[in-house]
């Protein structure tokens, strides 16, 4: 998990706080340097113990993998790609975008927070 971890990285990887007679004691590990356009991962193997879907968001990006993850909330009303897509393009959002979202509120209701995030506005 923690052979492609870039040089940089490295003195975090030998953290006494995070290490166990020198060996890392991590769940995941993911980086991003300032000249990478993703967060990176190194190859790993999972044990069959359910804990694959764990990370499935952490490693699939897509918003594909986000409709699918909130597919498997019962009580959660389905979510359509299209507007997921128009979000993790980070397009600027539109009263359409927001309402496919979540029917129940509109651009007004959110724009607060967008302005805070940074987030674009049609």
């Amino acid at each position: 998990m923690v052979d492609d971890v870039p040089e940089v990285f490295r003195p975090q990887l030998e953290e006494v706080a995070f290490t166990l007679e020198d060996v890392p004691l991590i769940t995941c590990c993911l980086w991003r340097t300032a000249s990478d356009d993703g967060w990176r991962t190194g190859r790993a193997t999972y044990e069959r113990d359910g804990s694959d879907q764990m990370f499935d968001l952490l490693i699939d990006r897509s918003p594909e993998a986000y409709v699918a993850w909130v597919a498997t909330d019962e009580e959660a009303p389905p979510v359509p790609v299209e507007p997921v897509a128009h979000v993790f393009a980070l397009r600027p959002l539109t009263e359409e975008v927001v309402r496919a979202l979540n029917p129940e509120i509109g651009l007004r209701d959110v724009r607060a927070d967008l302005q805070e995030i940074g987030y674009p506005v049609e």
